[in-house]
């Protein structure tokens, strides 16, 4: 076994405390992430590659969302400063 295989085996394991069961949302998620694996097979030539796009594509459905920070006020302050209608 390689240090690469080990490192897609120790990443993997890691996801088991990265994913939410809680509801049914991130149950879905979980399924896919986890089913991740399927897709790495053959020798190691091809299996890397595969490991990377796995891997690339789990980290990219677990990150975070970006919020959207929204002043409300900021706005409401701008519509009492102008008068829509005198």
């Amino acid at each position: 076994m390689s240090f690469r295989t080990g490192s897609f085996r120790d990443w993997y394991a890691g996801l088991l405390d990265r994913v939410q069961l809680g509801n049914e949302v991130g149950y879905a998620q979980a399924l896919r992430v986890l089913r991740c694996p399927e897709e790495v097979t053959g020798y190691r030539e091809v299996r890397y590659p595969k490991q990377d796009k796995a891997r690339a594509a789990v980290e990219a459905e677990l990150a975070p969302v970006p919020k959207v920070e929204v002043d409300l006020r900021r706005n409401m302050l701008d519509g009492l400063r102008k008068p829509t209608h005198v």
